[in-house]
């Protein structure tokens, strides 16, 4: 039996694949403990899980410099936290910089764990995140190295010794991936339970009508899509801050892998665990992203070809009809992928790794 430590963010795309993970750690007998960085969601205290009671401030931001100059005040609480817990191995989402640097300064094992492409994205790989990360490379040596640390990493993700899991697969990164020493692409860890109380009306729903279904998108592209609706023959369903109309349906929250198991097209910014969850689902995306890692996950959906990607200025009205056309050229790739995706549980596999890995 393995003791497993499992730290993220309280953000969703960090939680979301590391229940199911969880989960399937639980079934196979072995002890989970969670450690959530800037206290626990309702989600976990709703699944159960056993949480670790002290709590480390959160960065102020969720950008790439914030995780940097949270590292010096998180490290002293992480290390006292760490010292009181007994766990064999620790799975951390590869962007908590001071829990990383807690376990190596506690000689802990530690991998690193996430739906995040951006740990196997090339090296080269001209992004936003890209030039972000490229800005603060060495306050972010200099923050590891005075605690006598030097750490790998690729783009804002620090590469463990021990090990890398992306739940994701080859048949839909193969055009970009480039692995780091010690990665390896698992598969989807998805779970139909994780404490999301989701309440939807689906008595609203035309199931006449092909859906659109849209989480994540703000701003400019939410307008965008909200104006290409009302010329559109389909059921919306948008999450968030959306104008209701005679085919939107706009709720603050959805259930959203019910809503992609039913959806002809998913517009999405293109956060990591979304995008792995539509492509498990075999449903095209418009993806619409704006920032760090978004940008890296359209890139690899444009390279897969099961969905398209808006710039700046697109009109989102023309691409969702594309992607609604009978013989769209997205609907292929995207079926291929989800029969690959779906003889593959990324969690299952992850956890017999991780109880490998604790020895």
């Amino acid at each position: 039996m393995a003791r497993v430590l499992i730290a993220t963010s309280a953000a969703r795309g960090q939680i979301n694949p590391m229940i199911a993970v969880a989960q399937a750690l639980k079934e196979a007998g072995h002890d989970t403990t969670w450690l959530c960085v800037g206290g626990p969601n309702d989600q976990l205290k709703t699944l159960k899980f056993e949480l670790v009671r002290d709590t480390v401030a959160a960065p102020k931001d969720g950008s790439i410099k914030a995780a940097v100059d949270a590292i010096n005040a998180q490290v002293h609480t992480l290390r006292h936290t760490l010292q009181h817990l007994s766990f064999d191995i620790a799975v951390v989402h590869p962007t908590l910089y001071g829990v990383i640097a807690a376990c190596e300064l506690e000689s802990r094992k530690w991998v690193g764990a996430s739906a995040s492409l951006a740990a196997i994205a090339p090296p080269d790989m001209d992004t936003p995140l890209a030039r972000e990360v490229a800005e603060i490379a060495d306050a972010r040596a200099k923050a590891f190295d005075k605690f006598g640390l030097v750490c790998l990493f690729r783009h804002s993700h620090c590469v463990s010794p021990h090990g890398q899991i992306v739940f994701t697969m080859g048949d839909f990164t193969r055009e970009l991936a480039q692995l780091p020493p010690g990665t390896q692409q698992l598969g989807p860890a998805i779970s139909a339970q994780r404490g999301e109380d989701a309440k939807f009306d689906w008595k609203k729903v035309n199931y006449d009508a092909p859906l659109v279904y849209a989480a994540g998108v703000s701003g400019e592209s939410l307008q965008k899509l909200s104006d290409a609706a009302s010329s559109i023959d389909a059921q919306f369903v948008v999450a968030g801050q959306a104008r209701p109309s005679k085919n939107v349906i706009a709720v603050p929250f959805a259930p959203q892998l019910k809503l992609l198991g039913r959806a002809s097209v998913f517009v999405t910014s293109g956060g990591a665990a979304s995008v792995m969850e539509a492509v498990a689902a075999g449903v095209p995306m418009l993806v619409c992203p704006t920032s760090g890692e978004e940008l890296v996950h359209s890139e690899f959906v444009r390279k897969a070809k099961n969905g398209l990607v808006a710039k700046a200025g697109d009109d989102l009205g023309e691409k969702l009809r594309v992607l609604l056309e009978a013989e769209s050229a997205c609907i292929k790739p995207a079926a291929r992928l989800k029969d690959a995706f779906g003889m593959r549980d990324g969690a299952k596999a992850a956890a017999e790794l991780i109880a490998k890995l604790a020895g």
